[in-house]
């Protein structure tokens, strides 16, 4: 059984450095198209400095949510974020399986050099000098929920494949809850989830139930997959030894109209009803089709002030550490953590001076207003828009 001094230890063993020029500390993404479909599905998002992600042959910069991932990481920790993705779609982890062109789907398979195992070791092997795998994400195997094996069975392989690793894994609640519900072997799967969270190369890792999902019922949107990054990246933040205070959405909305043409405007975007109290915020946008950039960001309560102004004091945000900001086309971007003080039921008012591009925003919605100057020193009400994507708090 993990005991309490046992999980103490196993962090001291792999707690990170700060920032360092050479690739000591390396984190994998593993399992099946969960892991894969972070760096497959396309997301607008830019990595931010010290990021990195194994290509097969040398250190790039991430892309789609391997990207959101490192930025919440790096974020946190204040240490480079190197991710090797070796997820394979279909794999399992208990009974040997192969794909339509023969290739091994078998996790456990230590010889075939097209199992999912030898083509991660392949990646390590290549890896530069001192470079340690640390730890390995692991968002669960419903193929093998499918194949209708029991809790023992499962457990007992995730035990002998995570020797074979020699790193720990944070390994998450198999499936969807839409996909697995109606697999009674998908409860037995879950079931050894909790019971592995006992042994001590195992931590227990975020669920995803609750994220969007595409057509399959099984895997996430691109902004599920940004959501359930930025779980893993906390989580693996929380396992190196940093502390964490998990971040909830207490306000969103979808915009989906491209509006351009911003370029000299000040805007005051109006969230109404946060669902949620915060000590700290963090606000998503998505730039237009012409980008975005803005000279500043920053927010304030409401209060007893009449719209569009606001009672308390405004704080700035920073995205990338910086006021200044400059987005590609398209680009979903958060700004940094940063501490301000709301209640649940208050509204936060989020100033931008836009230089240039603009934000995609909203439809007529009932949570949001928009207010805006464009060179003149009086706000326009534009009424229930909203030119945010969401709040979140901790």
């Amino acid at each position: 059984m993990k005991t309490f001094l046992t999980k103490i230890l196993l962090l001291a063993a792999i707690v990170l450095s700060p920032v360092a020029a050479t690739a000591q500390n390396v984190i994998a993404i593993l399992s099946q198209s969960q892991g894969s479909n972070l760096r497959d599905v396309s997301y607008p998002v830019t990595p931010l400095p010290n990021t990195f992600m194994w290509d097969g042959t040398q250190w790039v910069a991430p892309v789609n949510n391997v990207a959101t991932f490192c930025n919440e990481f790096i974020t946190i920790t204040g240490s480079e974020c190197r991710v090797v993705v070796g997820s394979v779609g279909g794999s399992r982890i208990v009974n040997p399986a192969f794909d339509a062109n023969g290739n091994s789907l078998w996790w456990r398979e230590q010889i075939n050099a097209t199992s999912p195992l030898r083509k991660f070791q392949a990646a390590v092997a290549s890896l530069p000098a001192g470079s340690v795998v640390r730890v390995g994400l692991w968002p669960g195997e419903e193929s093998d929920a499918g194949d209708g094996v029991t809790t023992a069975q499962y457990t007992q392989a995730a035990i002998q494949l995570q020797a074979i690793f020699g790193f720990p894994l944070i390994i998450s609640p198999v499936g969807h809850a839409d996909a697995m519900l109606p697999y009674g072997n998908g409860r037995n799967v879950l079931a050894s989830v909790y019971q592995l969270n006992r042994n001590s190369g195992f931590t227990l890792g975020p669920e995803y139930y609750d994220l969007p999902t595409d057509n399959t019922g099984i895997h996430l949107t691109g902004d599920g997959y940004a959501e359930f990054a930025t779980r893993l990246a906390d989580a693996a933040a929380a396992f190196f030894g940093f502390t964490v205070n998990p971040s909830r959405v207490i306000w969103s909305a979808n915009p989906t109209v491209d509006s351009t043409g911003w370029a000299g405007w000040q805007a005051r975007a109006i969230a109404l009803g946060m669902s949620g109290a915060a000590s700290q915020i963090r606000v998503t946008f998505q730039a237009s089709s012409q980008g975005f950039a803005a000279d500043h960001i920053s927010a304030a309560v409401q209060g007893n002030a009449t719209l569009p102004n606001l009672a308390g004091a405004l704080v700035p945000l920073r995205v990338g550490g910086v006021l200044a900001v400059s987005q590609n086309a398209g680009v979903v971007f958060k700004t940094n953590w940063t501490n301000f003080t709301a209640a649940v039921n208050d509204n936060i008012g989020v100033e931008i001076g836009f230089t240039g591009g603009g934000p995609v925003q909203s439809g007529t919605v009932s949570n949001a207003r928009e207010f805006y100057k464009n060179g003149g020193s009086i706000y326009t009400d534009a009424g229930g828009v909203a030119i945010i994507k969401q709040i979140e708090a901790r």
